[in-house]
């Protein structure tokens, strides 16, 4: 079923930061992979319409997750009508959602991505089990060979653990992802502060993409995120898979802009991302908060180019309205450099 993300917010594991290379956004975590979001039988995906008997409000072309996995509807610009028959239909009960299907021109199918027709949705107590089932009603796995998903809250509602079921109602590790529970520890903000990743025996195991057992994060005052940092299934720092990295942090600027991301190794020392090839990058902004400048490091502190695109630094130009006029680029040395971006 298709899912668009809220990413400001969502926790969901796989946690990894992604931090936007260029202009020094702020930091945006994006959590999760194929391999959970399969395990709640629901992927990427557009699809527009809704059969005329059912009623528009209950009728989503799109569904998602929201910053605490509670499958949400919504009707996006690029599908304005539901007039086709395909659609997510949710069905409601005492203000909670107890069950979602996928009409295909009007009739419950599976779903072409995840293999799933419909969610039902159990509610107990401060827990959430969501099973999956064929178009004849029927517990089916999606995908990934899951066939439920059990989730569990807090008295505030931040998720604490989510564990993939098989069909005799065990942990059962995803396909994809390789586990079969995910467990957070927050703070009193509602932060997840660590994420712990485990197979069907309940011990940790490192998941498929990063390669890691447990992520740790932690926060300044004002809710920023300054460091997220990896760790093994002995729980010592290690490197994830997709930078050999095994920590990633962040500064910031009294106008809440990144001034500064870096990454470090599993002895706590700068350590040069595998795939750019530097150690650091840092930020200058102007008064309006546009970026001037872009530069990187390697891990001995001294300017490096980054591979991905080749210069040591960028720099911006911008008219009196902010708006960008030019780019000019640079080699370690700050000799400038001709080419296009």
């Amino acid at each position: 079923m298709a899912l668009f993300l809220a990413m400001d917010l969502y926790r969901i594991a796989l946690a990894a930061v992604y931090h936007s290379p260029l202009g020094g956004h702020p930091v945006q975590r994006v959590h999760g992979y194929r391999g959970l979001l399969a395990a709640l039988g629901l992927v990427g995906g557009t699809l527009s319409g809704c059969a005329a008997a059912i009623k528009q409000a209950d009728c989503y072309p799109h569904i998602y997750l929201d910053s605490r996995y509670a499958i949400r509807g919504t009707s996006l610009a690029a599908a304005p009508t539901l007039r086709d028959g395909t659609c997510y239909h949710f069905v409601n009960k005492d203000g909670r959602i107890v069950r979602v299907d996928y009409r295909l021109d009007g009739t419950l199918s599976p779903d072409p991505t995840s293999g799933v027709a419909t969610i039902r949705v159990e509610h107990a107590g401060a827990a959430e089990k969501r099973v999956f089932l064929d178009a004849g009603g029927r517990p089916a796995p999606n995908l990934d060979g899951i066939y439920a998903v059990m989730l569990t809250y807090d008295d505030k509602g931040d998720p604490l653990e989510w564990r993939n079921l098989g069909a005799d109602g065990q942990p059962k590790e995803a396909k994809d992802s390789g586990l079969a529970i995910f467990r957070w520890q927050v703070n009193p903000q509602g932060q997840a502060i660590e994420e712990s990743h485990f197979g069907a025996n309940e011990e940790l195991k490192a998941d498929r993409r990063l390669g890691v057992a447990i992520i740790r994060w932690r926060y300044d005052p004002d809710g920023n995120t300054v460091e997220e940092s990896y760790f093994g299934v002995d729980t010592r720092p290690t490197l994830d898979r997709l930078r050999s990295v095994a920590a990633i942090r962040w500064q910031y600027g009294s106008s809440g802009r990144t001034v500064e991301e870096s990454y470090l190794g599993s002895n706590g020392q700068l350590k040069e991302d595998k795939n750019r090839g530097v150690a650091m990058v840092r930020w200058q902004y102007d008064s309006n908060l546009n970026t001037l400048e872009e530069r990187y490091f390697g891990a001995d502190q001294r300017p490096k180019a980054d591979r991905r695109v080749g210069v040591a630094i960028i720099r911006w130009q911008y008219d009196p309205y902010g708006r960008e006029t030019g780019t000019s680029m640079f080699d370690m040395n700050e000799r400038p450099i001709s080419r296009s971006r």
